[in-house]
């Protein structure tokens, strides 16, 4: 079993400024707006001792996108070998490859690549998702009214990855 650790820490301003925008915008919030504008936070995903992050310690990433796209990103990997994430229009990619049950993480910030199990991937993203999801919740309970929210969070809470819907296009939830 190979150690993988995805984590995040919120930026600018802690609880209360993410409260306030929130309270301002959760009645008219897009899934854009959402995904992109409401959480930002350096991020850490390590496979073993390759880190994929690039800039973690200067990175200012949307919480809630990096987990929708990674989700959305192994769901293509049940049909596809190959899948990959843009990092903030260019800034970095991640790439996955799969071949049987192992998945090949790689990325432009690090020369590192590692291998790990596809379900073990599947766990660590799914649980990072309910967190992501659940701290959402805490900061603002009205959230979960939208319908932005609720999208998103349709997409997050999946029993067992086999037995989700497979994507026909790459990022097709982002144009919904």
């Amino acid at each position: 079993m190979t150690m993988i650790e995805l984590d995040y820490q919120f930026t600018d301003g802690g609880v209360f400024r993410r409260r306030r925008f929130f309270e301002r915008h959760s009645d008219v919030l897009t899934d854009p707006e959402l995904r992109y504008g409401a959480l930002k936070a350096h991020l850490t995903f390590r496979v073993g001792d390759c880190d994929f992050i690039p800039y973690p310690a200067v990175g200012r990433y949307p919480v809630l996108d990096f987990a929708d796209v990674m989700l959305f990103d192994l769901r293509l990997l049940l049909t596809q070998s190959h899948t990959e994430f843009d990092f903030l229009e260019g800034e970095g990619e991640i790439w996955m490859d799969r071949k049987g049950e192992s998945v090949s993480v790689s990325s432009s910030g690090t020369p590192c690549v590692a291998v790990c199990g596809f379900d073990e991937l599947a766990i660590a993203f799914t649980a990072f998702g309910h967190r992501v999801v659940d701290d959402v919740k805490s900061i603002n309970p009205q959230i979960v009214d939208t319908a932005a929210f609720q999208k998103i969070e349709s997409r997050m809470f999946w029993s067992d990855v086999r037995d989700s819907d497979v994507p026909q296009q790459k990022h097709e939830q982002a144009s919904d």
